[in-house]
């Protein structure tokens, strides 16, 4: 497998969970009723995941392309 092809399956894969857990992170602040567990878990949740995801993107590209370099590929 290629290193591009690598990224696109990652990044497939990557796409659905970022979602599903700011979907749940919504849902936990929805719900929450003004429970403070409940809003920081939340707000934790969708913090974590639009983390997660920019250092996904940003950080995989420099990294195939070190691994690329190296390799020689």
């Amino acid at each position: 497998m290629e290193i591009e092809q690598l990224f696109a399956t990652i990044q497939v894969l990557a796409n659905p969970v970022a979602v599903l857990m700011i979907a749940a992170g919504a849902f936990f602040l929805l719900i929450g009723g003004g429970s403070e567990k409940h809003r920081k878990k939340g707000k934790g949740l969708i913090v974590y995941a639009v983390v997660g995801y920019i250092l996904l993107t940003v950080a995989l590209p420099v990294a195939f392309n070190m691994i690329g370099g190296i390799a020689g590929v």
